[in-house]
């Protein structure tokens, strides 16, 4: 009877154990996850994107920074109501996924902005992923209108610097999409180092 206690006993602590490691996996989980859209949070793309930009700094790998604003959001809400605006939010984020290798990242960033970080990726890809995107989320919004997406891209040769400052130039670059037309797409090609970055960055920009 007694080693039947101790079965028992031992089975019940291993089950617990087991739930509180599938719990703490969980909790840990969602600390870098977007609650509605189940992508990287804001937080684990920023770690993320610093670590990969040390690396492509260290190693001379090349690397583009994306940046994904919404536009005419607002009218959706304000029309359709905020589940709608869910639906569209959670749309544009599996149709990023799709459109993106494996390797490379995706982030809801807040609202209805978004980031994706394409990992050692040579010019003319960063320009075709580019466009993949745009056509993937231009295909998802169609069902939600007037909503487009203005997107801007920055490609880096050789990155030298903050991940921080290359998603705020990324920003930049979709602030430039949004002012002439919005829903567009716009790529920023910086040299590798000891050139001038403003002199030597090509834009090149399309519809989706």
């Amino acid at each position: 009877m007694n080693g039947l206690v101790r079965l028992a006993t031992y089975c019940f602590i291993a089950f617990l154990a087991a739930r509180i490691r599938a719990l703490l996996r969980h909790q840990a989980e969602m600390a870098t996850r977007d609650s509605l859209t189940g992508l990287m949070n804001q937080r684990a793309f920023f770690e993320a994107g610093q670590a990969e930009a040390l690396r492509a700094s260290r190693y001379g790998h090349p690397m583009a920074v994306v940046f994904l604003d919404l536009d005419d959001f607002k009218v959706l809400n304000d029309t359709l109501g905020h589940d709608a605006g869910n639906e569209a939010l959670v749309a544009v984020g599996d149709a990023l996924t799709k459109a993106l290798r494996s390797t490379d990242s995706v982030a809801r960033l807040g609202g209805d902005e978004f980031a994706v970080l394409l990992h050692e990726i040579g010019e003319k890809s960063a320009v075709a992923a580019a466009r993949k995107m745009s056509e993937k989320v231009e295909a998802a919004l169609e069902a939600y209108p007037p909503v487009t997406a203005s997107i801007g891209v920055v490609w880096y040769e050789w990155p030298r610097g903050e991940f921080k400052a290359m998603l705020k130039a990324a920003d930049a670059q979709m602030y430039e999409v949004k002012h002439g037309g919005k829903g567009r797409f716009r790529v920023r090609k910086f040299a590798a180092k000891g050139k001038d970055a403003k002199g030597h960055a090509r834009a090149g920009e399309g519809a989706g």
